[in-house]
């Protein structure tokens, strides 16, 4: 009997050692699999605000067209208006309206290659600065 007892203590040390590993790998392989995944996300969206890029098409008194030059779409809210580097606040609709200075043209996203105008007065001379998550673009305003 006194041999049994040594052999009995070590199975059971080997049991619970390779019960521990085991419960780790499980415990490590999911918060490896969340960090992949939270990891994946961050980067998406990181790509899409770098390529939400946008440049002024024209500046004239009255009207502030701006194109979408990235590839993805640009929801209107995310773009910033400056002028003269006063921050413009930014409606749709009327001018004036609401505590804005100055109205999109319409409230959608703004598609690739995708034009919106913002109707605002400005001063010929002034400086113009559009931002968007990916850049910004600025242009002097013209009569």
């Amino acid at each position: 009997m006194k041999g049994i007892t040594p052999v009995i203590a070590t199975i059971l040390l080997l049991l619970i050692t390779i019960s521990m590993v085991g419960f780790a790998f499980v415990w490590f392989s999911g918060m490896l699999s969340n960090v992949a995944t939270t990891s994946e996300n961050a980067t998406n969206q990181q790509m899409i605000q770098m390529n939400q890029k946008i440049a002024i098409e024209s500046a004239k008194s009255g009207n502030i067209a701006v194109r979408n030059v990235g590839t993805y779409n640009i929801n209107y809210t995310a773009l910033s208006l400056y002028i003269s580097g006063g921050v413009k606040s930014v409606g749709i609709g009327y001018a004036g309206l609401g505590g804005t200075d100055c109205n999109w043209s319409t409230a959608a996203l703004l598609s690739p290659n995708g034009i919106l105008v913002a109707n605002c007065t400005c001063v010929p001379g002034n400086s113009i600065k559009v931002t968007a998550p990916g850049g910004s673009d600025t242009d002097t305003c013209i009569s």
